[in-house]
């Protein structure tokens, strides 16, 4: 890429980095129960 003049900072993409790690939760949410979810958040506060 560099050598047909492009910039390396064209391959990062926030929007879809973010696609990812939001859709990752919320499929994760989705998944597991309510209450499992309260009890990771507890343990990782720990």
């Amino acid at each position: 890429m560099m050598l047909e003049g492009g910039h390396p900072g064209e391959l990062l993409q926030v929007t879809a980095f973010l696609d990812v790690i939001v859709g990752s939760l919320g499929a994760t949410m989705v998944a597991t129960l309510p209450s499992e979810i309260g009890q990771a958040m507890a343990a990782l506060s720990e």
